[in-house]
């Protein structure tokens, strides 16, 4: 059986990422023996939303399973978004979508809306109503917009690939010690392979996030596919 995994609303201006929420189930669900049909997909949402938290970014993981795999890896998402969600701040509303089989052409009608309007929670529960998905949303309903959106968007058309190495734990809300040198260095030596590493004109390195989030650093790939990397920065 085919199932879409779609999640988002995980994080906090104060921290948190979805990306590492789904990076963790990918660990989990491998030793599961679970087979991915695609590398996890994040879809860079409308950036106009003034509800976001950060980026306006949602995930999808996408699996082929026995079908009496499907309640194990439901109760699998849920407990990963409870562990590492940061419930309590303002705007962080969790949600996760399952979707058997291909996307719903409602499904795909309301992610590609994501991408450039401003959608609610009704649409999304409408949106789920018509088209059979199942779906647990914590807090308010928003959540599941950009759950269903990262669902719909399967990418058969233009992409790029990030590359996302996570901070161990003990390390997350110090410094990151990423030196400036090293990532011009290392942009000099990649591009055009990879991409949006540094900005020269403004001299200011891009690959690493301002926020207290798990990422050490993030870059763009052009013809590379990625692994998830670890860093003890």
């Amino acid at each position: 059986m085919q199932l879409n995994i779609g999640i988002d609303d995980t994080d906090s201006t104060k921290g948190g990422c979805t990306t590492y929420i789904a990076a963790c189930l990918v660990e989990k669900l491998s030793d599961m023996g679970i087979k991915f049909t695609d590398y996890p997909n994040i879809i860079r949402l409308n950036p106009n939303i003034p509800y976001k938290t950060r980026g306006n970014a949602a995930v999808a993981l996408r699996l082929e399973i026995p079908s009496h795999f499907y309640n194990p890896i439901l109760e699998a998402v849920l407990e990963e978004i409870e562990r590492n969600s940061h419930f309590g701040h303002p705007g962080t509303d969790p949600a996760a979508v399952f979707v058997k089989g291909k996307p719903a052409a409602t499904i795909k009608q309301l992610s590609r809306r994501a991408l450039w309007d401003v959608l609610t929670g009704r649409d999304a529960i409408i949106c789920l109503k018509s088209s059979g998905a199942e779906a647990a949303a914590y807090g308010t309903s928003l959540g599941l917009i950009g759950a269903l959106a990262a669902v719909g968007q399967t990418l058969a058309g233009d992409h790029t690939y990030e590359l996302v190495a996570y901070r161990d734990r003990k390390n997350w809300g110090t410094r990151r010690l990423v030196d400036e040198k090293s990532v011009r260095k290392m942009d000099r030596l990649t591009y055009p392979e990879t991409f949006n590493n540094y900005d020269p004109e403004n001299k200011r390195v891009l690959i690493t996030p301002h926020g207290l989030t798990p990422f050490c650093w993030v870059c763009g790939v052009k013809t590379q596919r990625p692994s998830n990397a670890h860093s003890n920065y």
